[in-house]
């Protein structure tokens, strides 16, 4: 008899990693209750039981997802079923689906899967998933996802396969959606070529042109300009530090172009494409950026002399 479902499990080793790293914070968060209880602030208080509260809601979810060992995701004939036989179960019937999106958030792959009548979905939902999905749409996110990377590992193929013939389907009534053969967990290629369909916005290939350089440029005028109102005006550097913005503004777009090539290019871009709180990545991106910078005039010489020796190559192949 034919198999009618497929069923994809949780990672056991992602589960155990988030509840070893959610432990500490919510011992955290009662200690900060425990401490504003003795300094008798009521702001600390509340601070502390709600970083406690909230992370031992996600800890205790981790915990129920490692022993009662239910699916993650089960695919039917008709629907897709998020976390079945659950309080939070959703279904998603196949002829609701408008397109399936790959993202990331925090360097972890989503495929977000976009409804018709997305609003309308949301409404018939529990209160316990408008609970947990509402925030969803806050963070730019689509209302219903798959964390990719918190299925195992040997399953995921055989996922991405699944998903792509559920697509097929909705274009060409194809049938048999669920005879997708288990996968070896080397099946790269699906892998990739699956994140290259779906994902709408894809890392750029790494090109020094004229529009590079352009661009650079650009970048370095706006720290120059940073630099020149933070440094100069405002904590009154002198005229050497001056002098000093001025030289690296030049210099900058050559130490870029150095750093890029060196991997810093697509590092950026996938800093660029996270979804959800980005505060700190953008943190971090102007912090190696502005110590680039104020570094210019010291890399430059190497990014120079890395644009030559292109320059020979390219000229003698």
């Amino acid at each position: 008899m034919q198999e009618t479902t497929l069923h994809f499990n949780h990672s056991k080793m992602k589960l155990i990693l988030q509840i070893i790293i959610l432990f500490p914070i919510v011992i955290t968060g009662y200690y900060i209750t425990y401490e504003g209880g003795i300094e008798q602030s009521l702001l600390v208080i509340l601070m502390g039981m709600f970083i406690a509260i909230l992370f031992s809601c996600f800890w205790g979810a981790a915990i129920l997802k490692l022993f009662r060992k239910r699916p993650y995701i089960t695919l039917t004939d008709k629907s897709i079923l998020l976390d079945p036989k659950t309080r939070s179960e959703v279904t998603i019937s196949y002829h609701h689906i408008e397109s399936i999106e790959v993202s990331e958030s925090s360097f972890q792959k989503l495929i977000e899967i976009a409804v018709d009548n997305e609003a309308g979905y949301f409404e018939n939902l529990s209160l316990l998933n408008k609970i947990r999905l509402g925030p969803n749409g806050l963070f730019g996110f689509r209302t219903f996802s798959i964390a990719y990377n918190a299925i195992r590992k040997k399953e995921r193929p055989q996922l991405l396969a699944a998903l792509d013939k559920i697509m097929a389907y909705k274009e060409n009534s194809a049938t048999d959606l669920l005879t997708i053969p288990a996968m070896s967990r080397s099946s790269l290629h699906l892998q990739q070529s699956f994140m290259k369909k779906y994902d709408l916005e894809p890392l750029a290939k790494f090109a020094i042109n004229k529009a590079y350089f352009k661009k650079a440029y650009a970048y370095s005028a706006f720290l120059f300009l940073f630099m020149f109102v933070l440094f100069y005006l405002l904590l009154d550097s002198g005229n050497s530090y001056l002098i000093y913005i001025l030289v690296n503004f030049f210099f900058f777009p050559f130490a870029k172009v150095l750093t890029d090539w060196m991997g810093i290019y697509n590092l950026r871009q996938r800093l660029e494409r996270q979804k959800g709180v980005t505060y700190y990545f953008d943190r971090i991106k102007y912090f190696f950026d502005s110590f680039l910078f104020h570094g210019s005039v010291l890399i430059a010489p190497f990014g120079l002399l890395f644009l030559l020796i292109r320059f020979i190559f390219k000229r003698e192949s």
